[in-house]
């Protein structure tokens, strides 16, 4: 017996137990030599940190995540070369310009506040350009810390329904939301040519587009919401093979569908705000408006981290809570937006960027045929004048539509290959066995702490720089930014082994701390043995052995954006189209040999984890080897998609100016 206590005590086991009364409680054998802790204070209906937490010694884990933070040290690395650069390659008369530019573009609100004395002025001028700062370091820190707290406070069943709605809903969301960085490259192209008529075309016809898509979306996801038997098909999938899996296992038995509805039809409904800021958070960081952005994005964010980790704590139902936060925050943040640029606040970006809000415009969409959408967003910004004029601009304004429209349709295919592979995985991880996709849900919640939290960063840096560069002219200076940026993502790549292969058994229980509870139950025993191996040896195909293929996985998520985000900066979306394509072919056979092919593997976490990413892998080569192609284009000043833009404004330009030209030479002779 005293061996059997000192084989399953806390002191030796990678989770520590509790009694109802929070005291450490000691384990004992099975009759087949396992470990199980019958007296902790485990049920399905209580909080998995009520239950059991990580043993502090086996928690190595997060010391290596600790170490992710030297990656504040050159994340910005590339912004800052970037502005060096302007400046260093200005002369003294633009360098004097672009003061005055800079004065001009001061928040007026807090320059020509009688109120405010100019100490306290001054202070806010100087806090104000921070502000995209305070919404990157928000973007990187928020995800990695939510995640986590998830995964601990969660139970194993409602994490991995969870990853379940997740699975279907980002792929289904995607068909929606293809615009933000459409709207925000070409508004950007727009801006840098000074063409505000453009600009208040494009993003009214985003906003058109997207309420459109927003209300479509919040009823069919309301329809599988409130369709009981579609509801559990695609939050709760192979629960009947759970059941057969592990008869008699309570937190499998009592799964209740319900506990999903909540969030799902919030999730459904929070789409069409998610839509509305991706189009005026494009147009704002188009028009170079970042810093204004980041601290009216910052509502979002606190919103979404207090309702969180303000009462995670205390709420019956996380998952609802889930829901209510990021309901809270997709809709909280376009409010925002739309309330301050309509506002006498925003007079001065409305009159510096052409932009004039409408819902008049945006209805008026709504009460025509496709056919002659694009015929109606030009009438309001030509000169009628001159029919001539009007009319080459009308047809340089219904291209700009079409490109758009077809651009958008490009990026949202794209977006819908790559995460339907994930949603094929997950699902059919799901109908093998529960225990199987809890492990994926599992490294996906360290995903953000190791790149792609950071990598966010430098990508919404090069969205706002790449076309500023190109559209004044600075190819050589963007090659060269291409490769400082991608220097970056390499050391990234570098710290994210670094401080995960010598930590992976750590990593694998911190994660996966809330299937520690499956240990209490001699029922539910061989869902833990599947997660964490028998007494969590942590043998072949456990988690601690999946975790090997997660290093190799956060490379390939932060080459997959970095390079994503450069090739769609230069308007290479056949490219990108036609190697997602070849991407999404990849997947198929990876999926056939990880579900029909009978190898060792088959259907085990690692294969279905890895069997995503080979489409990903795939992504890499082809869009790796093709920025090296346009890298060097760029530094010989050749022509590409890139310069398209340039030549059909120039184009159009001339054809209008000749267009007038001989309207006044004909009123000359007809004078004569």
């Amino acid at each position: 017996m005293a061996t059997s206590v000192s084989k399953c005590s806390i002191e030796n086991f990678p989770f520590t137990f509790f009694d109802s009364q929070q005291n450490p409680v000691n384990g004992t054998l099975t009759s087949d030599g396992l470990c199980i802790f019958p007296t902790a204070n485990c049920d399905p209906s209580l909080k998995a940190s009520d239950c059991c937490t990580v043993n502090n010694g086996s928690d190595v884990g997060r010391i290596g995540s600790n170490y992710m933070f030297v990656c504040w040290s050159f994340i910005f690395l590339p912004l800052f070369w970037a502005l060096w650069k302007f400046y260093d390659i200005s002369t003294p008369e633009e360098r004097e310009q672009q003061k005055e530019e800079d004065k001009a573009k001061r928040p007026k609100f807090i320059t020509e506040n009688r109120h405010l004395p100019q100490s306290a002025k001054d202070f806010l001028l100087g806090l104000y350009k921070f502000g995209l700062t305070f919404q990157i370091t928000a973007s990187i820190m928020i995800p990695i810390f939510l995640k986590r707290s998830q995964q601990s406070n969660m139970s194993a069943t409602e994490r991995t329904g969870l990853a379940a709605s997740e699975a279907f809903m980002v792929p289904f969301f995607t068909v929606f939301t293809f615009v933000e960085d459409i709207i925000m490259v070409r508004v950007s192209y727009a801006m840098s040519n000074k063409d505000r008529v453009l600009t208040d075309r494009l993003v009214h016809a985003g906003l058109a587009g997207v309420i459109v898509t927003g209300v479509a979306g919040g009823i069919v996801g309301t329809l599988l919401g409130v369709f009981t038997p579609a509801l559990k098909a695609l939050t709760i999938p192979g629960i009947e093979n759970d059941k057969k899996l592990y008869p008699g296992c309570a937190f499998i038995e009592t799964v209740d569908v319900n506990t999903i509805l909540p969030y799902w039809l919030m999730e459904s409904w929070e789409l069409m705000g998610k839509q509305v800021n991706n189009v005026l958070a494009g147009f704002l960081m188009g028009a170079l408006e970042f810093n204004l952005l980041g601290w009216i994005s910052l509502v979002g964010h606190f919103f979404l981290a207090g309702i969180w980790f303000g009462n995670i704590k205390t709420y019956p139902n996380p998952i609802t809570l889930l829901g209510i936060a990021e309901f809270v925050m997709d809709w909280s943040s376009p409010i925002a937006l739309f309330l301050f640029l309509i506002s006498p606040l925003g007079a001065q970006i409305r009159e510096r960027t052409g932009l004039e809000l409408s819902t008049k415009k945006v209805l008026s969409y709504f009460r025509m045929p496709l056919s002659k959408f694009r015929k109606k967003i030009v009438k309001e910004s030509v000169d009628n004048d001159n029919e001539d004029k009007d009319t080459a601009a009308a047809d340089d304004a219904s291209q700009d539509t079409v490109v758009l429209l077809k651009d958008g349709l490009k990026l949202m295919f794209m977006d819908i290959v790559i995460q339907a592979c994930m949603t094929c995985s997950v699902y059919l991880a799901l109908n093998a066995d529960r225990a199987v996709a809890y492990q994926i849900t599992s490294m996906q919640s360290e995903m953000p702490t190791y790149g792609s939290a950071y990598v966010t960063g430098m990508a919404i840096t090069a969205k706002i720089l790449g076309p500023i560069f190109l559209s004044n002219g600075m190819e050589r200076i963007f090659a060269q930014y291409i490769r400082l940026v991608m220097f970056c993502g390499a050391l990234l790549m570098i710290v994210v082994c670094s401080t995960t292969v010598p930590f992976l058994d750590g990593l694998a229980y911190s994660s996966g701390t809330n299937a520690c509870a499956y240990a209490s139950d001699e029922q539910c025993l061989p869902y833990f043995n599947k997660v964490f191996g028998p007494n969590s040896n942590g043998e072949i195909y456990s988690l601690p052995f999946t975790y090997y293929v997660f290093p190799i996985a956060a490379c390939i998520e932060i080459a997959v954006l970095l390079l994503r985000t450069f090739l769609l900066t230069l308007l290479d979306f056949d490219f990108m189209l036609y190697a997602t394509i070849a991407a999404g072919i990849s997947y198929i056979p990876s999926i056939a040999v990880v579900y029909v092919v009978p190898f060792g593997f088959q259907k085990e976490a690692i294969a279905f984890f890895a069997a995503y990413y080979v489409p990903q892998l795939v992504l890499v080569v082809c869009f790796g080897i093709r920025l090296v192609v346009v890298v060097e284009k760029l530094k010989k000043d050749e022509e590409g998609p890139w310069t398209q833009k340039k030549k059909i404004r120039r184009m159009s330009s001339m054809r209008i100016s000749s267009m007038g030209a001989a309207t006044k030479a004909e009123a000359k002779a007809a004078d004569q």
